[in-house]
């Protein structure tokens, strides 16, 4: 059985699921997923779980599968307090208790029941199933199409998505503290080696700060700032775009990976993270440019 810990937002739970989804065929097991931690509203920042809004099989996890294989409280207890006293006892199955970007090939060669908790955020997880999970990452039929006039816009044009994080990144002092925002310096190197290159890309913005971004986005190139549409349609709308200037953000990391135009140049930061310390080397792909 292969249980995973869905938490935080969209595209974190995308990549939860896309291991979960390799691991459940690697192992001809059950995918579940654990979605407790919204039900227990664990989130200072609302969260609400979205992946029934693509073409997945949701199966959810009850307590008594989690039990067995993550364990029961007493066990779970255990095992937090073993791990902070530096003691040596681990249950049987895997826990991930802080996230590091680096990919753990363990992991996919191990067998078993396995409950896995972190977010696991690096295309190496992925990429063997690529294929599929561009599948399962469409819009369910339940689910609400992004608005015509922009599908237009970034279909009969030449596009790139633009990605601007701040909202818990400015708000949040640990946000703050741990991720870091990109500067408009970033931005503004980005749009201009894209038009370099294509001087009639029009740039399609996306943020959760779109007032900041009318105000300082002034760079002179054509801006389609996109209001007013959901989470899961933004994803969509960024995988149409033929371009993406990414932030340091899971949310259009995943937007730029599903991408599917054979040219896509993608542009992520080259500082991943607040400190520069912390190692993120497989955060990012070989193929991405970074500045």
């Amino acid at each position: 059985m292969i249980i995973v810990k869905i938490h935080a937002g969209l595209a974190n739970q995308m990549f939860q699921y896309a291991l979960g989804r390799r691991l459940s065929l690697l192992r001809s097991d059950n995918l579940l997923l654990d979605i407790n931690s919204y039900e227990n509203g664990d989130y200072t920042i609302p969260r609400q779980f979205g992946l029934q809004n693509f073409n997945i099989q949701v199966q959810i996890a009850n307590s008594k599968q989690i039990f067995s294989v993550r364990g029961n409280e007493l066990q779970w207890l255990g095992y937090k307090l073993s791990r902070k006293f530096g003691f040596n006892w681990k249950p049987k199955y895997y826990y991930h208790e802080k996230e590091t970007n680096i990919y753990d090939e363990a992991l996919i060669s191990g067998s078993g029941s396995i409950y896995l908790d972190g977010y696991w955020q690096t295309e190496k997880y992925l990429l063997a199933i690529r294929d599929i999970l561009l599948q399962d990452f469409t819009l369910s039929p339940q689910a609400l199409q992004p608005p015509q006039r922009y599908i237009d816009a970034i279909t009969k044009n030449l596009s790139v998505s633009v990605h601007i994080r701040r909202g818990d990144y400015i708000s949040s002092p640990l946000s703050n503290k741990h991720q870091g925002v990109c500067s408009i310096d970033y931005y503004q190197k980005a749009c201009d080696l894209i038009h370099s290159k294509f001087p009639g890309a029009n740039f399609f913005i996306f943020s959760d700060d779109l007032a900041w971004c009318r105000q300082n986005l002034n760079f002179g190139y054509t801006m389609i700032f996109i209001d007013g549409t959901t989470d899961y349609q933004d994803l969509m709308l960024m995988k149409l775009c033929q371009h993406n200037i990414i932030a340091n953000s899971s949310f259009s990391w995943m937007g730029a990976w599903l991408n599917e135009h054979d040219h896509k140049i993608i542009i992520a930061p080259q500082q991943w993270l607040a400190n520069p310390a912390n190692n993120t080397r497989d955060s990012v792909p070989d193929s991405w440019i970074r500045i």
